[in-house]
């Protein structure tokens, strides 16, 4: 092939000069300021990719810790609920051990009266009966 300077381009510079390839793009063949602003383009274009995967990836994160505040707050809830629960367990557990055996037999035979218990142990003692029948 003879000589072109689409193969080559000659840079003048304070240091000689120097040999560059061409810059071969869908435009075709480019050389001198047409090259200088095609690549100063495609750097642009690197820097806003490279920024939008970035940004995709502050997004990823600030999700994940959103995520994981969630998990912790439904454990701590659920661990709330269930210390509530283990203490009701207990407590109705003590007081099935606590009563007399006819008042597990009048649990299994009472029927609801027209009057609540007015005395205030004796309503107590029906709650207990009710957890415990409820539990067991």
């Amino acid at each position: 092939m003879a000589h072109s300077n689409q193969v080559r381009e000659f840079l003048l510079t304070s240091n000689g000069v120097d040999l560059l390839d061409i810059y071969t793009g869908p435009g075709g063949a480019m050389t001198g300021a047409l090259r200088a602003a095609q690549e100063a383009r495609e750097r642009a274009q690197a820097l806003e990719h490279e920024q939008e995967i970035q940004r995709m990836q502050r997004e990823l994160a600030r999700e994940r810790q959103a995520l994981e505040a969630k998990i912790s707050l439904l454990q701590s809830e659920f661990e709330a609920r269930e210390d509530s629960l283990e203490r009701a367990i207990s407590q109705a557990q003590s007081a099935k051990m606590f009563l007399p055996k006819s008042a597990w037999k009048l649990a299994g035979s009472a029927r609801p009266t027209k009057q609540p218990l007015q005395h205030p142990s004796h309503r107590r003692a029906l709650q207990c009966v009710t957890l415990v029948n409820i539990l067991y």
